[in-house]
Parts: structure tokens; sequence; C-alpha cells
């Protein structure tokens, strides 16, 4: 990761951060701004940002190689992924309750937001909170693509606007 590595021996939770223009260009998975082996949540109380990472391979602003967790207003802004997951790439699942995606780009790959594998989750319960997804751009699957998933999906209190893509919008 572009300003933070986290090994596989930990559970981590961070919290109201700022994470900008930071970039991975040199070798490794990706991850512009975090790459982590553990799970992770990133949660906010007021606001959390990823603003113009980017990384040459997958995951614009967060590579986790386990299960990552969005909590509130987390929010990912202008983030670049040469290859999968403008802003975020999770081969092993996602659990999003809230945040946003704003012009996120995957160049040349799948989930101009998010990439996901195996488990797309919405935690909430509450019907207020919300996640948007807005004028992200791929290949394939201009907000999120979803590969090789292991139960269905359910997806609600998601808004989608304004995403592109070149061959297919939710993949």
């Amino acid at each position: 990761g572009g300003a933070l590595y986290i090994s596989a021996d930990c559970i981590t939770q961070l919290s109201d951060c700022r994470f900008s223009t930071n970039n991975a260009r040199v070798g490794g998975y990706g991850g512009g701004a975090i790459y982590t082996e553990s799970e992770i949540k990133l949660s906010a109380t007021n606001v959390f940002e990823f603003v113009g990472n980017e990384s040459n391979v997958n995951g614009g602003a967060v590579y986790a190689t386990k299960t990552i967790w969005l909590d509130g207003n987390v929010n990912f802004n202008k983030n670049v992924a040469l290859k999968s997951g403008g802003a975020i790439y999770a081969p092993n699942g996602l659990v999003l309750d809230g945040g946003t995606f704003e012009n996120n780009v995957a160049k040349e790959g799948f989930g101009g937001a998010v990439y996901v594998k195996q488990t797309l989750k919405k935690a909430t319960t509450s019907s207020e909170t919300t996640t948007l997804f807005k004028q992200n751009n791929s290949i394939y699957g201009g907000a999120i693509a979803i590969l090789e998933l292991e139960q269905n999906i359910q997806i609600n209190n998601i808004l989608f606007e304004q995403n592109g893509y070149v061959n297919n919008g939710l993949f």
C-alpha cells in the first residue's frame, strides 16, 4: 500500500482518517493507500476519505485480501487503478453500511469503484443508510464488478448514478 501495509496477524479498525494522493506504483499487488492481509473495518463518525490515490495494479485506494467492512460516511473520490477496483479491490468480500464512491476509475479491468469476489453484503438494517455510486468508470461494471459469488446477494439502499462502462454496467 502506498501509505499503509497491514500484515495478516491482526484485525484492524481505522476511524475518521484521510488518505490523499498516495500511490502504489512499484511491483506488488496494489492498494494506492492501503494494502491489507487482514480483515479491516473502516468507520466514520465524522468523515473518512480516500481522495486521488492510485495503483498501477488493483485497488486504487484499498486492496484487502480478507473481508473489508465500511461503516458510515466513508468516501472514495477520484481514485484510480490501472486494472480492477478503482477504489476497492476485495477478492474475499465486502460489507457495506453507507459511504460514497464517486469518480473512481478502473482503467483496464473490472469495477470502476469496487471489484469483489465471493461476498457482497449490505450490512445495515436501517432503511435510512444509503451507499452512493456516482460517475465511476471501467471496462466491466462501471460501479461494481461482482465475480464468483458463493451466495445470492440482495442490493438495497444503494443508489447508482451516471456510472459508465464499455461492456457491462453492473457485472
